[in-house]
């Protein structure tokens, strides 16, 4: 595994291993894994799909509210394309991940509170 304090979160990166298995999988539930270019959060993200003019977004079978509600679905999933999602979120965007685990937290505050 990379060192994260070597990573850099914003680097163009297409060797991370996302089968189109997974992407299929990870479309049945209305997110993917997306190169974003340009973005201050870092190049490889977890997101729903939101362009609403994209005619692949208007077939997906789950239409999630925001990317947190992705996140909420390859958190708490077992499926290999949720270990794989997370396993290249924390490799090449670790600033994205801890976003990530921010949220599972706050959430896990909130139940028990």
């Amino acid at each position: 595994m990379l060192d994260p304090k070597k990573v850099d979160p914003f680097k163009e990166v297409k060797d991370y291993d996302w089968s189109e298995s997974n992407l299929n999988s990870a479309w049945k539930e209305g997110w993917n894994i997306w190169e974003c270019y340009g973005s201050d959060n870092g190049f490889l993200e977890i997101q729903r799909y939101d362009n609403e003019e994209d005619e692949e977004v208007l077939q997906v079978p789950e239409y999630l509210s925001c990317d947190q509600d992705a996140w909420d679905i390859v958190w708490n999933g077992s499926k290999p394309h949720h270990i794989k999602a997370l396993e290249i979120i924390k490799e090449y965007n670790p600033i994205e991940y801890k976003d990530i685990l921010k949220h599972i937290n706050k959430k896990k505050e909130v139940s028990h509170g």
